[in-house]
C-alpha cells in the first residue's frame, strides 16, 4: 500500500475516499486515471437528490424568531450551502478534463525532473507523500465524523425532517472534501517547487567552488567519460540544466494557474460560506448564552463544532495557497547566488543569457492564488474576515439592544 509506483498512486487514496461524496468524476487505478462516464452520472446524479432533498427540507423549516438582518443573513447562508454544495460536484465534473491533464503532467514532471536532480529518490519521496496524505485523510474523517455526531444531537430533542438536517451536513462534508483535493495536489505542486530550488542550490554550489572539484563528481555520475572536465564543459552542462530548469518552473507555474482556475468558483463559495457561517453561528450561541435560563449544552456544542470546522477550512486553504506562492519564489532568491556570481568572473556569453532570461522569467511570474479573482487566498484574507465579523456582529449585537430596549420599556 505504501510502496507508491507513480504520482498516480500517491493520490489514489484522497479520490477513493472523495468518490462516495461525488467529487471523482473518473475512472481510479494505480497506473493513471481515465475518464468514465459511469463516475460522471454518479456525480451528476448525487447532486440532483443532494439538492432536491436538503432544499425540501430546508422549506419545512419553522420560523425563527430573530432580528430581521439575522433572518435574511440565515435564508442567505441556507441557500449559499446549497449553492456550494451543487457547485462543488457540478464544476468538478466541468473541470475534470482540467484535473486528469494536470494530474499527467505532474507525472510527467516527475520522470523529467528525476533526470536532471540525480539525487532525487522519487519513489522514497512518493511513499513519503502517501503517508502524509493517508494520516490527512483519516484526521479528515474524524473531524467530519465528530461534526456529524454533533449535529446531530439537537435532533435528538427536537425531531426534525432528515432532509434538514442532511441540509446543514452534506454541504460541510463536500466543501471540507475540495478543500482537501485542492489542497492535496497543491501541496504536491509545492514540493516541486522545493526539488527544483534544491537543484538550483546545487547549481549555486558550482559556481561558489573550483571547476576543478566538481570534474570528480560528474566523473562518479558518469555523465562524461572524460576524467578531467575543463571549465567550458562545465558551463555547457550548467547552461542546458538551466534551461530545463527554467522550463519545468514555468510548467509548475502554469499547473499552479490551472488548479487556481479548476477550483476557483468552489474556492469563491466556501469563502463566503465559511463567512457566513461563523457570523451565524457566533450569533446563535451567544444569543442562546446571554437570554436563555438554561444554556442549551446540545446546541452550543452543534455551533462549536462547525465554528471550528469553518476555521479549520479557511486557514488551511490560506496557509497551503501562501506557502505555495512563497516556495515559487523561493527560486529567484536562491538565483541571486548565480546573478551575484556570474558579475565575478568572466563565463561565456550563453550562460550569462541563460541566467538573464531565467531571471526576467521569475521577474514576472508572480504566483499567487485567488477565489475567482475575487481577493487573493493568503494570511491576510484571515484578517479580512476577523474584521469584517466583528463588524457585522456588532451592528447585529446593536440592533438587538434596542429591540431588547423597547420590548422592555413595553
Amino acid at each position: 500500500m505504501f510502496q507508491p509506483k507513480n504520482f498516480y498512486s500517491v493520490l489514489t487514496p484522497m479520490y477513493y475516499s472523495t468518490k462516495i461524496v461525488g467529487l471523482t468524476p473518473f475512472k481510479i487505478n494505480q497506473i493513471c486515471f481515465r475518464r468514465s462516464k459511469i463516475n460522471l452520472c454518479w456525480c451528476i446524479g448525487l447532486m440532483i437528490f443532494l439538492n432536491l432533498y436538503t432544499s425540501a427540507g430546508l422549506l419545512q423549516r419553522p420560523d425563527i424568531d430573530w432580528q430581521f438582518i439575522m433572518v435574511i443573513t440565515d435564508i442567505v447562508a441556507a441557500y449559499l450551502t446549497q449553492a456550494n454544495m451543487a457547485c462543488g460536484i457540478l464544476f468538478g465534473c466541468i473541470y475534470s478534463n482540467t484535473i486528469l491533464e494536470i494530474l499527467a503532467s505532474i507525472d510527467s514532471f516527475d520522470k523529467d525532473l528525476q533526470k536532471i536532480y540525480s539525487k532525487l529518490n522519487l519513489l522514497q519521496e512518493y511513499r513519503n507523500s502517501k503517508i502524509y496524505l493517508v494520516f490527512g485523510i483519516i484526521a479528515t474523517f474524524f473531524l467530519l465524523v465528530a461534526v456529524i455526531v454533533l449535529s446531530f444531537l439537537p435532533q435528538v430533542e427536537e425531531p426534525a425532517f432528515f432532509g434538514e438536517f442532511l441540509a446543514y451536513i452534506a454541504p460541510e462534508v463536500i466543501s471540507t472534501s475540495v478543500v482537501f483535493q485542492f489542497c492535496s495536489i497543491l501541496l504536491c505542486v509545492k514540493q516541486r517547487f522545493v526539488w527544483l530550488n534544491k537543484t538550483v542550490q546545487s547549481l549555486t554550489k558550482m559556481f561558489q567552488n573550483d571547476f576543478a572539484k566538481f570534474s570528480i563528481l560528474y566523473q562518479k555520475n558518469k555523465v562524461f567519460s572524460t576524467p578531467v572536465m575543463s571549465q567550458g564543459v562545465l558551463q555547457d552542462y550548467i547552461i542546458t540544466t538551466l534551461e530545463k530548469l527554467r522550463c519545468k518552473h514555468y510548467l509548475l507555474f502554469s499547473i499552479c494557474k490551472k488548479i487556481n482556475a479548476a477550483y476557483s468558483v468552489q474556492l469563491l463559495l466556501i469563502v463566503g460560506q465559511v463567512f457566513v457561517t461563523i457570523i451565524i453561528l457566533t450569533y446563535y450561541s451567544g444569543r442562546h448564552i446571554v437570554l436563555d435560563t438554561k444554556i442549551p449544552i446540545n446546541y452550543i456544542m452543534y455551533c462549536f463544532i462547525h465554528i471550528i470546522l469553518a476555521l479549520l477550512q479557511i486557514t488551511v486553504l490560506t496557509v497551503v495557497c501562501s506557502t505555495t506562492s512563497r516556495e515559487a519564489k523561493k527560486t529567484g532568491t536562491l538565483f541571486f547566488g548565480l546573478i551575484s556570481k556570474q558579475f565575478k568572473n568572466k563565463y561565456k556569453e550563453e550562460l550569462q543569457i541563460g541566467i538573464v532570461t531565467f531571471s526576467l522569467q521569475l521577474l514576472h511570474q508572480d504566483l499567487y492564488f485567488t477565489a475567482c479573482h475575487f481577493f487573493i487566498l493568503n494570511e491576510n484574507l484571515l484578517l479580512s474576515m476577523a474584521g469584517a465579523i466583528t463588524t457585522y456582529l456588532v451592528i447585529v449585537i446593536q440592533f438587538e439592544i434596542k429591540d431588547y430596549e423597547k420590548s422592555k420599556s413595553a
